[in-house]
Order: structure tokens, then sequence, then C-alpha cells
């Protein structure tokens, strides 16, 4: 594991924690991006249009998602790209931070931050992104 990283391990789950305190998985992709990069992501956990985007025929917001993210294939993952998993119940609802050598940085629910292993979440692990900005 690359020692930027370390300093994340073992904060607290929080539901929409986004800082040292407490973080869930995609404030964990915020903090991460913030602090080691400099990159301020946009928190789609407070935009209804995101968590009713199903309901509509717009892709406004998945749109902007495509504007910011390129898809990443497995034998090409990198440090800070972003892994996309299935739940339990199959939906895509966890996301968890490339540190290198198949592993990756995230939380559960009422969990610490931890180090995960791409080989053990293979069956969940829908898409990987990588961060592009406005290319």
């Amino acid at each position: 594991m690359r020692n930027i990283f370390a300093k994340y391990l073992n904060i607290p789950y929080k539901s929409k924690g986004r800082d040292f305190s407490g973080v869930d998985c995609y404030g964990l992709l915020l903090l991460i991006f913030k602090e080691e990069k400099n990159i301020i992501l946009p928190d789609y956990t407070e935009n209804k249009e995101l968590r009713e985007w199903y309901h509509t025929k717009d892709v406004h917001v998945l749109d902007n998602i495509a504007k910011l993210w390129r898809p990443v294939k497995n034998e090409e993952f990198k440090v800070f790209d972003v892994h996309n998993f299935l739940d339990e119940h199959h939906i895509l609802s966890h996301v968890g931070i490339n540190i290198g050598d198949f592993k990756f940085l995230h939380v559960l629910d009422d969990r610490f931050t931890e180090i995960g292993k791409i080989d053990v979440w293979a069956k969940r692990l829908v898409f990987t992104m990588r961060y592009v900005g406005d290319a």
C-alpha cells in the first residue's frame, strides 16, 4: 500500500460523512480526491435528480458523470481509480479507491475504513472508472 493512504485507514463509518471524523464509501472517495489530488468532486448524495434518475428519460446527471470519468479495464487499474460494486441485493451502491496491487480502500456500514482485495470482491465488481476531469 502506498504510504499516502495510511492516514485513511480506520476512519469510522458515518452516513453522509465527508471528513476524517467519519465517512461513507462515497465520502471516502470525496475526501481522498480532495486531500490528495486537490479535486472537489460533485457530492451527489443530496441531488434529488440523481436519486430519481431512473424515473425520467433525461440523462443529464449521467451525462455529467460521463464527462468526468472514463471506464478502465481490469488489467489497466491505476492508483486512484474508482471501483464500483454491487451490494448484497445486487444494487450498484458501493465504491472503493484503488491503492495498487489489486487492493482498494473502502468502508462498509458500521465499520471502519479498510483495505479490500479485488479478487475477494470480484463477483461484485461491476466496473472501474478513472477521473479525467472535464476532458
